[in-house]
């Protein structure tokens, strides 16, 4: 009866695994083994506002994204320092679901945010653009304006984007009356400005940023608000406005 070969291994090398015939030859064939090399010429991540793994030249830095669950949302609240104000909470625990879904802010939420003064008079361009309408008389036309402004409330926007459409009306005097709605924009991404020069975010605050960056799991996504009422004149301050 003929025997059953068993293959045998040496030194990397596979000998033949067919059951050799009377007065065969075994054949030795050389194990094709390459091993899995990685791919130094792949180009260097880059940051997504959307919350994608991310990596940085200056600190090395490889960030991957995943979804957070129900111990790391109680741990983080707690660490960063947001536990018991609602907004941020909400904010974050939409950062950890890690769907990239936009939130839309309440008014009450974009009250209680705290902005740091709004007016369409805070809106680049604004002055130039009185001194355009007053000339011959003075003028009317539809605009859109941004405000660059900052929230109060820790862990809920940080310096966001104040977007007002509407009719601007400006007399020979330089009085102006706005009517129409303005709205909150901003992205939810921990992204950290690494104490830049030009930053306008406190030590503290980057700080949270950046441990927020590297440690806590989620996804990015957009923050916009409730368009709102936005009924200013001349005679209004900025920062002693508020939502009504």
């Amino acid at each position: 009866m003929e025997k059953l070969y068993t293959p045998v291994v040496k030194n990397n090398d596979v000998v033949q695994e067919k059951s050799p015939g009377k007065g065969a030859q075994l054949q030795a064939k050389p194990f094709d083994f390459k091993p899995t090399k990685t791919d130094e010429t792949q180009p260097e991540q880059q940051f997504n506002p959307l919350g994608e793994n991310v990596s940085h030249k200056a600190t090395g830095l490889t960030v991957q994204r995943r979804k957070g669950n129900g111990v790391d949302k109680a741990v983080w609240l707690t660490a960063i320092g947001l536990r018991g104000n609602y907004v941020s909470e909400r904010l974050l625990e939409n950062y950890m679901n890690d769907e990239g879904k936009e939130y839309i802010l309440t008014k009450q939420e974009m009250k209680d945010i705290k902005p740091v003064g709004f007016g369409v008079s805070l809106s680049d361009g604004f002055n130039n653009l009185i001194s355009e309408l007053r000339k011959n008389g003075g003028a009317g036309m539809s605009v859109q304006l941004k405000q660059p402004s900052a929230a109060l409330t820790i862990g809920t926007l940080g310096s966001f984007t104040i977007i007002y459409n509407g009719e601007l009306k400006v007399d020979a005097k330089g009085h102006w009356q706005f009517k129409g709605t303005m709205q909150f924009e901003d992205t939810y991404n921990f992204n950290p400005h690494w104490f830049s020069k030009d930053s306008r975010r406190s030590i503290v605050g980057e700080i949270r940023t950046i441990v927020g960056h590297v440690f806590i799991p989620g996804r990015g996504y957009k923050v916009s608000s409730e368009k709102v009422n936005a009924d200013m004149t001349s005679k209004d301050d900025p920062f002693l406005s508020n939502l009504e």
